[in-house]
């Protein structure tokens, strides 16, 4: 079978991919097509290779520039004629998580007449809603309709945003409601937590805790939790975008922040593995749960602690 999967939706794009690959017992291979000079004959190879582990093989082509770009490679046809009669052992995937494949090129036409093709673009705001709140049936969470409503607005009709939010909220104790929401996905958008966040990243705890005296006072401990939080979680997304291929100017475009928090934001995804962030969040989401909860514990003391334990975990 011949796949063509695009749009902007990466998580959809490649929960599809899973899909596929799991009604099947294959040999999965992926091949980077991105290059303007990449060579068919590399693919036309795993075609014709057949797998010697498993009765059937998935190969995936990723960003195949010959579907967005013109090609003169003399091995385009010989792709062209596999595709209108594919082993019946071999599905060939083509993905495009950027936006989509040229309709005006000759060989994606040929290659779409024998295809199952599928674009996996953003939803209107209501059939986002709709989705996102069958999708929020498949998890374990306690959330409070109010505080379901708010993440689900926060997402901004992206489910990259989604998927990745509910990563952090599975880690969460106790019952989801605004202010949850509000601590770890709305930022209060001080300068000065930048200042925080790359000071934990850089294991400094002599600028982590001057700053942290500055903030408080002017922000109450929950604003400074929400802001920490909220740059946490732009880190996290950072990092995931770099794991997918992005380039600088493209994470700048897919979030629309500032080149200088964009170019920190990479240097310091470099020192922290995305799990030690969601450790960080998760330790973070505690802190306001437990400070919500028991009036008698004295904040500013609970931070230290957390900015100590921050720093003496391995990154």
């Amino acid at each position: 079978m011949i796949y063509l999967l695009s749009g902007t939706e990466r998580i959809l794009i490649n929960k599809e991919i899973d899909r596929i690959i799991s009604n099947k017992d294959a040999e999965v291979v992926n091949i980077d097509c991105t290059a303007k000079d990449f060579d068919i004959k590399a693919l036309m190879f795993e075609i014709d290779n057949i797998s010697l582990f498993s009765s059937r093989k998935v190969i995936i082509c990723h960003e195949p520039s010959f579907l967005i770009g013109r090609s003169d490679d003399k091995n385009l046809d010989k792709l062209l004629d596999y595709c209108r009669n594919p082993y019946y052992e071999q599905d060939l995937i083509f993905t495009s998580n950027k936006g989509s494949f040229n309709d005006k090129l000759k060989a994606y036409k040929e290659i779409r007449m024998n295809a199952r093709e599928m674009v996996f673009s953003q939803l209107k705001p209501r059939e986002f809603y709709s989705r996102a709140l069958s999708e929020l049936g498949s998890y374990k969470l306690d959330f409070t309709s109010s505080g379901r409503d708010l993440f689900i607005n926060c997402c901004n009709g992206s489910f990259d945003t989604f998927y990745n939010g509910m990563e952090i909220l599975g880690l969460y104790p106790g019952r989801i409601d605004e202010r949850v929401i509000e601590a770890l996905f709305i930022s209060e958008n001080d300068p000065k937590i930048f200042e925080l966040a790359d000071a934990i990243y850089n294991k400094n705890l002599t600028k982590a805790f001057k700053i942290k005296k500055d903030m408080l006072k002017s922000t109450s401990i929950q604003g400074l939790i929400a802001a920490l939080a909220s740059e946490l979680r732009f880190l996290y997304y950072v990092n995931y975008l770099l794991q997918k291929g992005y380039s600088e100017n493209e994470i700048i475009a897919d979030t629309k922040a500032h080149s200088y928090r964009i170019s920190n934001a990479i240097k310091n995804s470099k020192k922290m593995k995305q799990m030690k962030i969601i450790s960080l969040l998760n330790d973070l989401a505690k802190l306001d749960y437990q400070l919500k909860s028991d009036s008698t514990m004295q904040g500013e003391l609970v931070l230290d602690y957390y900015l100590l334990h921050a720093m003496k975990e391995k990154q």
